[in-house]
């Protein structure tokens, strides 16, 4: 290398330390030692080094599949160049110029912290159990790197199908099965996918989540496993696949003479954009940028992203790690990323809504149209709109001037418009127009203009001008029309997530959705921000980094002068329709604590487990008043904590008297919550504390007695089997909610051992209204080969007419004792009353699955179903 650069990892230079360096040159790197360190510790360093330009430039090829060939519960991860070929024929070049190396989940090696034995382009790739502390790899797949010689002759691109989201990670995770999207989608998807590509339905990549991927293949589709997570639940993911041009063009030639409507829904894309290249840290054509550069030209809120390399090949093609493409950030490859110290030079284009692109006539030729080859429904020739044509159905805002160029310029910034002028301006503006205060074209005046798009603003910077100032300019926004209609208010309650004693106040969209489900619409038409205190941003003299209707709001410490953003809390307005709600009722009031110890402590989780059945699960809001019936608004306490997920906290040590007032609270639940019903099941006891506790799951409950539990329980009552309250056994609860059951452990415990107890929950009415009439007994399969395969869809073929369209339980025993499969130990694939039953051989410990039967329970109307 022909230089090292040293910065910490947080971007400061090495003289900023004021460290003691030991070594820092190209040949041996850079060591700095703790015992040199009057302060007795070094910072943390990151090094990048300056290598000749024929290093850095990337090496002709393409890159194979991924390969996974082997998991680490044998002797290791043997991911072998030979057996890799052997086992792929074909697939892999006897001379592959790299290999690159993550994790099933998609993780760098590096953050694994495993002890490589091997890593080659001659042998491959070799993870030994016994070299790793914490005793076993971690699972990898490796790709290689072809010369162009072994590289298929270069195609067109495709065509991307549309999104998919067939599943949710409410059972067992996230199953975007490609086979299961084919059936259910006829039509829409290739046989033979080119590439696949995953999103959170939020529109996040992958890589945001933190989750551990099983599968994410073109053969497969798209597996993500709750058990597999550490916060327990994968992300909610779609999918799309890239088919061949073949799939993607009409089979018959459109007439000679044909007058059209364009089918925009599948055709807005606005023009391809390449604002940026690979020489400085990487290609980032990000959105904002975009919009800057381009005022006019690209919708506030995208749809899609495309990207090709600006010699139009996919991006899969190029091997390049890329750190961002979405519809929110737009797309970013560093070249710190890559392997060869590079990213290659992209171009990106993006779908956006149908308004954007407001409709044209088509006109073919006379002559008949050639085979189109490009995406399906596109005709040969296109007159497209200017895209500074008004979409229809929508409508100008008024002109707002907030500012002038008095200071540093003209700064009449959306989000600063929308604070000052609420509910006047839409939170997704289509398109923005400009005048001077004088109504002259901005043209007109010579000004250089930093930013104009509808998602940014309008900024005019008077240290840009020659003349050393801006116009002064004022702006309007275009926004649908529905939201100039008469819209009643629609606000959500306050919320404080975050508090800014970390990197700063974090109120996000995202988060807020995830903590607070329901409660928050997906797409919030405004927000609104204050402090906990109830005071206004602008009160603060703190600089906000983020405060819109996408990403929510964002302070952040390292912005500020005095060190540290204000507390703040946000609530979002939302569409009508959210707010038009099923009924709801309040439950009593409950004062658990005062404020004698370390302050008043109203918190949801002891609230319920001291009044079990008394407050509903997810609780809609939260009110606090103290036991005189004072709000606790008025009472001038700082109040720690007040929301429907940890409840109530008031903390003495942070009131100027040092003690709080003695605070009561209760909550708004759903109706059906409030409303009496005796629609009890009896009472189960399934598990003693005799092992590890006492275990009455939800799950192995409706397993051990199918149709006699409710699939959706309303509320779940736990007493011990002599009938004493479960808060009376002084026993600490794992858990005790309608979605899990109930849970005791006995390490938990301070004597060492739960009290033995029992359950009932209670159901919805039609539950205990309807009768249930079971099947006979099916077994259709047996587990010699890949496990027993009892599914509804194939039963149904074997047994016509004998199971019913919808049935409402299932109940699965084993065939020789009529053991159900919960004290069989045996994991199951699928259990469903709606799909059947499958249990896979390779998911066992003794390799094989039990021989199972299965019934199904219908609702009674036909005299085939018997008991």
């Amino acid at each position: 290398s022909l230089q090292i650069q040293v910065l910490t990892t947080g971007g400061q230079p090495v003289s900023s330390t004021g460290d003691f360096i030991d070594t820092s040159d190209t040949e041996k790197g850079f060591i700095c030692k703790n015992s040199d360190q009057k302060k007795g510790r070094c910072s943390d360093y990151k090094v990048r080094f300056l290598c000749p330009i024929d290093f850095c430039a990337p090496p002709p090829g393409c890159w194979t599949d991924w390969f996974d060939r082997d998991n680490p519960s044998g002797k290791g991860d043997f991911e072998i160049l030979v057996k890799l070929q052997n086992e792929n024929p074909g697939k892999i070049c006897n001379n592959s110029l790299q290999i690159q190396v993550l994790t099933t989940g998609w993780l760098p090696v590096s953050s694994t912290g495993d002890i490589i034995d091997t890593s080659d382009t001659e042998k491959g790739f070799i993870c030994i159990n016994s070299d790793q502390k914490k005793g076993r790899c971690s699972d990898y797949q490796v790709r290689f790197q072809c010369p162009d010689n072994f590289c298929p002759p270069p195609q067109d691109t495709g065509c991307w199908t549309d999104w998919f989201d067939r599943d949710n990670s409410s059972g067992k995770g996230d199953f975007e099965i490609l086979i299961k999207l084919r059936k259910e989608n006829p039509g829409e998807i290739c046989n033979n996918p080119l590439q696949i590509q995953v999103l959170t339905i939020g529109g996040h990549p992958v890589s945001s989540t933190g989750d551990i991927i099983d599968t994410s293949d073109t053969k497969i589709g798209f597996i993500c496993k709750n058990s597999d997570q550490k916060k327990g639940r994968c992300s909610d993911y779609k999918v799309r696949f890239l088919c061949p041009p073949e799939f993607c063009a009409p089979t018959t030639q459109l007439p000679k003479s044909i007058t059209t409507i364009a089918p925009w829904h599948t055709d807005c894309w606005t023009q391809w954009f390449d604002r940026d290249n690979p020489s400085g840290p990487g290609d980032y054509e990000t959105l904002s940028a975009l919009h800057a550069e381009y005022p006019g030209k690209i919708c506030a809120n995208p749809l899609q992203i495309q990207v090709l390399t600006t010699a139009w090949h996919p991006v899969s093609s190029t091997g390049d790690i890329i750190d961002t493409s979405d519809t929110v950030t737009g797309f970013i490859c560093k070249n710190s990323l890559q392997t060869n110290g590079r990213c290659s030079n992209y171009q990106v284009r993006f779908q956006c809504p149908p308004e954007f692109c407001a409709p044209t006539t088509i006109t073919t030729t006379t002559t008949p149209c050639s085979p189109i080859t490009e995406p399906r429904l596109k005709p040969c020739i296109i007159t497209r709109p200017s895209l500074s044509t008004i979409p229809l159905n929508t409508s100008w805002t008024q002109w707002f001037d907030r500012d002038n160029p008095s200071g540093t310029g003209d700064w009449e910034t959306l989000a600063a418009l929308h604070q000052q002028y609420p509910g006047k301006i839409c939170a997704h503006p289509l398109q923005i127009q400009v005048l001077t205060t004088g109504g002259l074209p901005v043209s007109s005046t010579g000004n250089v203009i930093h930013k104009s798009d509808p998602l940014t603003g309008f900024v005019c910077k008077n240290s840009d001008q020659t003349k050393g100032k801006c116009s002064d300019f004022r702006v309007r926004f275009l926004c649908p029309s529905e939201f100039f209609a008469p819209n009643p208010d629609c606000w959500t309650q306050w919320f404080d997530r975050d508090d800014p004693a970390g990197s700063g106040d974090w109120e996000t969209l995202r988060n807020l959705l995830e903590e607070y489900p329901g409660m928050i619409c997906p797409n919030p038409v405004e927000i609104q921000a204050q402090t906990t205190a109830g005071h206004c941003v602008s009160t603060t003299g703190d600089v906000i980094h983020k405060s819109d209707t996408v990403t929510g709001f964002v302070c952040k410490n390292s912005d500020q002068q005095n060190n540290m953003c204000s507390d703040y809390r946000v609530r979002f307005r939302c569409p009508p329709k959210f707010c038009t709600r099923a009924p709801v009722c309040w439950t009593g009031w409950f004062n658990r604590d005062d404020p004698i110890g370390s302050g008043d402590w109203e918190t949801l989780n002891e609230l319920k487990r001291e009044n079990p059945g008394k407050i509903c699960p997810k609780p809609l809001q939260i009110e606090a008043q103290t036991t005189a019936g004072e709000p606790a608004s008025s009472t001038g306490d700082v109040i720690y904590k007040y929301d429907t997920l940890r409840g109530f906290i008031c903390k003495n040590c942070e009131q100027e008297n040092k003690k709080c007032r003695d605070y009561k609270v209760r909550f708004l639940c759903p109706l059906d919550f409030c409303t009496p019903s005796r629609c009890y099941t009896e009472w189960f006891d399934r598990d003693d504390p005799s092992g590890s506790g006492d275990w009455e799951t939800l799950f192995a409950l409706q397993a051990e007695h199918p149709g006699r539990v409710c699939n959706r329980p309303v509320q779940i009552q736990v007493e011990t089997v002599s009938g004493d309250s479960m808060a009376s056994t002084g026993n600490i609860i794992t858990t005790v909610d309608v979605t899990k059951g109930f849970i005791c452990k006995n390490s938990a415990q301070l004597s060492g051992k739960c009290n033995d107890f029992r359950v009932r929950f209670l159901c919805p009415q039609e539950f205990c209204d309807q009768k249930v009439c079971w099947t006979r007994w099916f077994d259709r399969d047996d587990p010699l080969d890949s496990g027993d395969w009892e599914l509804l869809c194939d039963l149904r073929k074997l047994y016509p007419n004998e199971i019913c369209e919808t049935p409402l339980y299932i109940d699965v025993v084993t065939v020789d004792t009529n053991s159900p499969i919960t004290v069989t130990g045996q994991a199951f694939h699928i259990y469903s009353p709606t799909e059947g039953f499958a249990c896979r051989n390779n998911d066992q410990k003794g390799c094989l699955c039990r021989d199972y039967k299965v019934r199904f329970g219908c609702a009674c109307k036909c005299e085939i179903y018997k008991n």
